[in-house]
């Protein structure tokens, strides 16, 4: 669900590394690419975690569930359209 990927996934890294939560010590370079040190996991997931709990107000129905709650609502509202049962899908928005 590529709707959520900037309002969750890009805000949390955007976030640790412009609030100084994860610096260059907190990865690991190899010939494989750059990773996460496990000090570093630790500290995404805790922030990730946050971000699901938080608390936003879905555009259609109009009443606040977390984003955890929201993948589950619209990814069922995505399956009933693919199912032919709506004749639309209305992504998430913030704005």
């Amino acid at each position: 669900m590529e709707e959520f990927r900037p309002l969750v996934a890009d805000s949390v890294a955007i976030s640790l590394v412009n609030r100084g939560e994860l610096g260059p010590e907190d990865f690991i370079r190899s010939a494989n690419g750059t990773f996460l040190n496990e000090r570093g996991r630790k500290v995404f997931w805790e922030a990730w975690f946050r971000r699901l709990d938080t608390e936003v107000s879905h555009p259609e129905f109009e009443y606040k569930m977390a984003y955890r709650r929201m993948f589950d609502v619209q990814a069922r509202q995505l399956w009933r359209f693919v199912r032919g049962e709506a004749t639309g899908y209305h992504g998430f928005t913030t704005r």
